[in-house]
């Protein structure tokens, strides 16, 4: 895939971490921040995506009542 050049800003510690992983992991800072950016992206589009669905629903009617989420998570916090 085509990749574009985007410039940002991190406070010194990050800057400090960001050069430990690198050595660390022998890839470079560019790399790093590369990837977590896009992984922060896909994340951020997935949370998008779920909060959009759950708006339609809302507006379709589609909806859980606050008895049925309780039992939900009780069960949950009982059975894991």
């Amino acid at each position: 895939m085509p990749q574009t050049k985007v410039e940002g800003y991190v406070d010194e510690a990050t800057k400090a971490v960001l050069a430990e992983m690198s050595r660390a992991g022998g890839r470079s800072v560019e790399d790093i921040v590369s990837e977590a950016v896009a992984d922060y992206a896909a994340w951020h589009a997935e949370k998008m995506r779920r909060i959009q669905r759950g708006l339609k629903d809302i507006d379709e009617g589609r909806l859980v009542s606050e008895e049925e989420m309780d039992a939900f998570f009780d069960d949950w916090i009982k059975n894991g």
